[in-house]
């Protein structure tokens, strides 16, 4: 053996080759109990991207939702507290509860799916709302259908994130997987700033749209992996 360590590859029954990095990785999987549940190919970046990505153009347009309240529309601190936020949530737990219904009867990759497209369509209202005037009619529709979409699509993640976490190790993964997925809402805030100052609300909105296909396009691609999870889990059910 190297002094520095064992440098040589392996091969696994099926002749799949392991270099000591990727070994040393799966390592630090299995002790987490990832390995057991996620396939190899996919555990430390296609699957872990979705959760990542699967809010973000979500994340994106409500992160300056505050702002373009105040500044755009030229609403008072009140207004959008009593519309924006009060309203947004007494919509979005409605929404968590309705999307928690269509998943039963959907199954897992389908409510993804459709509720990811709804997330990204209903940003497209605060572009309508940057383009006319103050109108609270609007505006109330707007926040209406963007938060009850929204929490339709919290619902299919957190069913997913379940999914993804090993019963052994449901806490420690659940927490890690949940922090993952709030990394979008935590870094997007910048950006996004300087992005409204160089083009503009309108613009930016309509980029939202565009900053949350990435994660529609990831979803479609583990479509089987996650259709897999579905399936696992009724399985589960049926047994107990």
């Amino acid at each position: 053996m190297a002094a520095g360590g064992d440098t040589r590859t392996k091969r696994d029954a099926s002749g799949q080759i392991f270099t000591p990095g990727i070994r040393r990785r799966l390592g630090v999987l299995t002790a987490l109990g990832f390995s057991s549940r996620l396939p190899l190919a996919l555990t430390d970046s296609t699957l872990l991207a979705l959760v990542c990505l699967y809010k973000l153009g979500d994340a994106a347009a409500g992160r300056l939702g505050i702002a373009f309240f105040v500044r755009a529309l030229d609403f008072s601190l009140t207004e959008v507290g009593a519309i924006y936020k009060g309203l947004g949530i007494a919509i979005t737990l409605p929404g968590g509860i309705f999307g928690g219904i269509l998943m039963f009867r959907w199954g897992l990759y389908r409510s993804l799916m459709i509720f990811a497209v709804l997330q990204a369509i209903s940003n497209l209202g605060f572009l309508v709302l940057a383009l006319v005037a103050k109108s609270y009619v609007m505006t109330v529709i707007v926040i209406a259908l963007e938060n009850f979409s929204g929490g339709m699509g919290t619902a299919a993640l957190v069913a997913l994130l379940m999914a993804i976490c090993d019963q052994r190790y449901t806490a420690t993964q659940f927490a890690l997987l949940t922090g993952a997925a709030s990394l979008g809402r935590v870094f997007v805030g910048p950006p996004a700033g300087l992005f409204v100052e160089m083009w503009g609300w309108s613009i930016f909105f309509g980029a939202t749209v565009l900053i949350a296909l990435p994660g529609i396009i990831l979803l479609r691609r583990l479509r089987e992996t996650i259709i897999g999870f579905d399936t696992a889990i009724t399985r589960h059910a049926s047994i107990r």
